[in-house]
Formats: C-alpha cells, structure tokens, sequence
C-alpha cells in the first residue's frame, strides 16, 4: 500500500498514517577468546582452519576470504587487499605477524596452484562457502561450544574483540568495510570492555555509611 501510494500513484499523503512496524535487532553471536582458539583448533583440514584465521584475524567475509589470491597478501605494508567486498567494494585489512605466519605454514603445507590462496590442489577449484560452513560447525561441536556458529560468528568476535582492546569504533569500521557507522556500532552493544566501564548511576547516590 505504502509503495502504491507514494510511489505508482503519486499520494504520499493518503498513506502517510500507516507506520512499518520496527525490526527486530538481535545481538550478534560472539565467541570469547578462548573459544575461538577452540573452534581453529578443532577444525581438521588445514584449508579450512587457514580461511577461519583470516575470517577472525582479519574479520573477512566468508565470500572475502575465499576470493583471496595469493598476490592480495602484502607482507612488506601488513594488508590483505580485499578487492570485491560487498557492494564489489575494494578496501585493504590489517595483516598481523601472527596471521602473516599462519598463511605462510598453510602455503608450505597445501601448496595451492596460483593464484588462489584455497584452491584445492587436488580439484583446482575453491571450496564451496556451505562446505566450510559445514567444517566450522562440526568443529564447534568437537569444541562444545553451545553457541549457534556461523563463519559470520568469527567476523563478529573479530570486531568485538577489536572494541574489547579499545580500537576505535571508526577504525573497526573500515577494517569491516561497513557502510555506515550505525551497524559497527551494533558491536559495541556487546563488547565486554563497554560494558563493564560503564557506571551504574547508583555510584552518584550518596553512599550510606
């Protein structure tokens, strides 16, 4: 009715009463620390376990991390280049020592064909998202951890661990590659840190003594 109204015929004004109802906004799953050490641990295919460490330590987008090449690795600046984000956006992510070390094991064990980072030697072709979201979750069960996982899950503990250790919501932002700023902040609804520092008013009450 609102887009027949507003938009086909023009009369905005005889809709303008009728209200969309508000969305509900659930907070975004988030693994602690120790359990994301427990999940890498527990996934078997060294594959598997190289795309969960870019999809935590660089807070890629499973669709991200399977279309890195190898030439998108640029130890000598520490990023990632990711060339086709969402909305075939092209932005550049931290690359740590740890997951500059971690890659590099993954390529002296796999030995990928150029010049994608996860193809399969053996097929030549890159693993499907549903197959490692399958290897995730089976893993997440091996680790038994109770939470719902996704692959998501790792992008959303990357950033809220990032807000845990004081990085600025701006920073996270572009690192996420995020739009607008109104959905990085939805993390900080959930970090750990904020949460704990925030006062309770009853601090400014007089104390009773």
């Amino acid at each position: 009715m609102k887009f027949l109204y507003c938009r086909t015929l023009g009369r905005p004004e005889l809709v303008s009463f009728i209200k969309f109802p508000k969305k509900y906004s659930p907070l975004p799953a988030v693994l602690s620390v120790s359990e994301v050490h427990a999940l890498i641990r527990a996934i078997e295919s060294p594959r598997y376990q190289a795309i969960a460490m870019v999809m935590y330590g660089a807070g890629l987008r499973i669709a991200e991390a399977l279309a890195l090449e190898v030439g998108d690795i640029d130890a000598a600046r520490g990023v990632l280049r990711v060339r086709h984000g969402k909305g075939n956006k092209a932005r550049e992510v931290s690359l740590s020592p740890a997951l500059y070390d971690w890659l590099r094991t993954y390529w002296a064990r796999t030995r990928p064909p150029i010049p994608y980072l996860f193809v399969s030697p053996k097929t030549g072709k890159l693993p499907m998202a549903s197959t490692v979201r399958k290897a995730i979750v089976l893993a997440a069960k091996q680790a038994r951890i109770k939470k719902r996982i996704t692959p998501h899950v790792l992008r959303h503990s990357f950033a809220t661990h990032l807000l845990d250790e004081g990085t600025d919501v701006h920073v996270v932002r572009e690192l996420l590659g995020h739009k607008s700023i109104q959905t990085t902040a939805r993390y900080a609804r959930v970090t750990k840190r904020l949460v704990r520092e925030t006062p309770s008013p009853l601090e400014l009450l007089p104390q009773r003594r």
